[in-house]
């Protein structure tokens, strides 16, 4: 009896314990975040993949840049692109972006290209990585927010 008694009282003890840590929910990105958490330019690479709808993969795209947020809805996103099919070329896309309060954005670029990019801002907006996709490529990269001024 006792054994069942102390058996009750661990998982009790055990349930007491977890419940705040279960009720804790993590903000993902770290913290409250709007259009503003992504403003001015930011180093970006980017990286490419093309399989067909049979498996078969055919491109690879390696891309470094910068990426403009405005602070308010606008991106700019300049880079320079090379696959294993051509060798370096300027590519410049524009869009619009959005920004939840946990610091998911997405930007859609309709200008240069058609990507949809899905973004995730953390480190306070200094940050961020990517991932989306256009009727040729699936998308992954991060971006670092630049420096300003001298150091």
């Amino acid at each position: 009896m006792l054994t069942r008694f102390m058996g009750a009282a661990s998982l009790l003890f055990l349930g007491v314990a977890a419940g705040p840590l279960l009720a804790q929910q993590t903000t993902i990105g770290g913290g409250s975040c709007s259009s503003s958490s992504l403003n001015g330019t930011y180093s970006l690479s980017l990286t490419g993949r093309a399989v067909s709808t049979a498996g078969i993969f055919s491109t690879v795209l390696e891309a470094n840049g910068s990426a403009t947020f405005d602070g308010l809805s606008m991106v700019t996103i300049t880079l320079t692109e090379a696959t294993n099919q051509l060798a370096s070329t300027a590519l410049t896309w524009t869009g619009t972006y959005t920004v939840e309060s946990n610091c998911a954005a997405m930007a859609t670029i309709t200008s240069g290209g058609s990507p949809t990019l899905n973004v995730m801002i953390y480190n306070g907006g200094k940050d961020f990585l990517l991932t989306g996709s256009d009727a040729t490529y699936s998308y992954s990269g991060s971006g670092i927010l630049q420096a300003t001024g001298c150091s």
